[in-house]
């Protein structure tokens, strides 16, 4: 019998061929890069939020050298919310050392508005009550209210909130206030969505996605954006920068116009202190991501991100990564070492940004599956575009006349 075998053809049936062409090699060396790129500089961009969270809530029991100011808390109150005496009683409670008062701004005069802060502040003489003309019209009333808030503010340093916010810590005031005393004219800080709130998978992902964005390019000193659930403004910036008159024509951009407008890296400030991270509960939180997705998106036409720069950066790096991949696996068989790489190469990746992607939302109070981060974050350009043709179609919506 003959024993002889032919190595050279059982390497190539087995498909363990290890020379390749030119072409497969580029291919490979595109997509390692790529994926590289997007595991180290695109994910250490995300993270700064988890980074900036961890390094707050460790120093959130710090005594400071500063005395704390004089606060005055501005809250919007329409007549369909819900929780606004939790709210206030929160804020009331506060264990802040300074003076402070509260101003609700009833939106409409509301009864109920009013019957509620009528018995708190029996209570409680801190609290104070105005309020939004029925008959304000063609302009946008939550502005209207903001402003109303800060020309009766008492103190120089607003903090701005809603009624209905979940306050969970009695310290939340004395941290978000931290900074201001320290010499900042603005702090943000953030709200999110109760935990109990459900949402798409895709709409939890973008949630994360958008806010880490503008939170971490606050961070890195380029601000663009803020929460006006859990924002601090001193009051002569406001005045100084004729609070929202270059955008009074539109229902938004009362949280990223005016402060792409009064903010920059040495007058800014972000707080995400595990104590600091205040809740809410839309009525309908689908349709309240829909509408604050397409309200940014136009709003946003109007000023320079650079945090979306960075996510349209991991998009494209995910983008190339993944078609050079896949075209050099195709390419090389019947040699299934390149399938091989690429699998590997994308499974290490996709591990790697879904744990990056959970520590962020983490950091922030959101709820986010890490099963479905990959594909979410490969189809997320898609679903802003989508939501950009949305926009543009309803950009009127946008416009206090209507």
């Amino acid at each position: 019998m003959n024993f002889d075998f032919d190595f050279d053809t059982l390497t190539l049936d087995l498909g363990l061929d290890f020379v390749f062409s030119e072409t497969i090699l580029i291919l490979l060396a595109i997509s390692f890069v790529c994926l590289f790129l997007l595991i180290t500089v695109y994910r250490h961009f995300i993270t700064t939020v988890y980074r900036k969270s961890l390094n707050d809530t460790l120093n959130q029991h710090d005594p400071i050298d500063e005395e704390l100011p004089g606060v005055s808390v501005v809250v919007y109150a329409t007549p369909d919310c819900h929780g606004l005496a939790e709210t206030l009683n929160a804020i009331l409670e506060q264990e802040y050392p300074a003076e402070f008062d509260v101003t609700v701004v009833n939106d409409g005069q509301s009864d109920d508005v009013k019957d509620i802060v009528n018995l708190i502040h029996n209570a409680h003489k801190n609290l104070f009550i105005t309020f939004v003309p029925d008959d304000a019209h063609s302009l946008s009333r939550r502005k209207l209210a903001m402003t109303l808030g800060v020309k009766g503010a008492r103190h120089d340093c607003v903090v701005f909130t809603n009624a209905g916010v979940q306050i969970e810590s009695k310290r939340w005031l004395e941290l978000m206030v931290r900074p201001y005393a320290a010499g900042k004219e603005v702090v943000i800080g953030y709200c999110a969505l109760d935990p109990y709130t459900r949402l798409s998978s895709m709409q939890a992902f973008d949630r994360v996605a958008t806010s880490s964005a503008y939170l971490g390019s606050a961070i890195n000193g380029s601000p663009y954006r803020a929460n006006n659930n859990n924002l601090v403004i001193s009051k002569k910036t406001f005045l100084a920068n004729n609070g929202f008159s270059r955008s009074l024509n539109l229902h938004g951009g009362d949280d990223d116009i005016f402060i792409s407008e009064i903010c920059n890296k040495h007058n800014t400030a972000v707080v995400l202190a595990s104590e600091a991270i205040l809740y809410f509960s839309p009525n309908n939180p689908g349709k309240y991501h829909r509408n604050d997705k397409k309200s940014h998106i136009f709003t946003g036409r109007r000023i320079f991100k650079s945090g979306n720069m960075m996510m349209s950066f991991g998009s494209w790096l995910r983008f190339i990564g993944i078609i050079t991949g896949i075209a050099a696996a195709i390419l090389g068989l019947p040699s299934i070492i390149p399938a091989l790489w690429v699998a590997a190469t994308f499974i290490f990746t996709a591990v790697v940004m879904s744990i990056a992607w959970s520590k962020s939302a983490m950091a922030i109070g959101e709820q986010l599956s890490s099963f479905g981060v990959t594909f979410n974050a490969i189809f997320r350009p898609l679903y802003n575009f989508y939501y950009s043709i949305i926009s543009f179609a309803t950009s009127r919506q946008n416009y206090t006349w209507n």
